[in-house]
């Protein structure tokens, strides 16, 4: 199609991939359970649609589909009207999760951008946790 022969689309994966390996922080699942055990402060959000998250997730886990991550630009109080839940602070940990980890990149992505400063990433998320 019309991108295919598009030179920046190369420069973007490149940078992208540097991105990833410098700022994108990620847990696995012995760390994530005993964050969970020892009670730790931080939001774990499920960031696949509201049908997966009811087929199943991982306990204290909030939903926020990844294609609403905005909502965390709200004002605290139109954010909890909108997600039920309390927002975290910009320097709270959030750590996210999808299924197998690709939406959870995304949303720490937009998070990130958005001036969460310690978003981290379960990449090896649900298929992982449930494996």
């Amino acid at each position: 199609g019309k991108f295919s022969s598009n030179p920046q689309q190369h420069n973007l994966s490149s940078h992208l991939h540097t991105l990833t390996q410098s700022t994108m922080s990620t847990i696995d699942k012995s760390n994530l359970k005993k964050k969970l055990e020892n009670k730790d402060n931080f939001l774990l959000l499920d960031v696949r649609t509201p049908q997966e998250f009811q087929g199943g997730n991982i306990q204290t886990s909030k939903n926020v589909p990844v294609q609403n991550i905005s909502v965390f630009q709200l004002k605290d109080d139109e954010f909890e009207k909108q997600t039920g839940f309390t927002k975290p602070k910009t320097d709270e940990e959030v750590i996210v999760y999808c299924k197998m980890g690709g939406r959870a990149a995304a949303a720490q992505n937009a998070l990130q951008q958005m001036g969460y400063q310690k978003v981290i990433n379960y990449a090896g998320s649900w298929m992982d946790w449930t494996s």
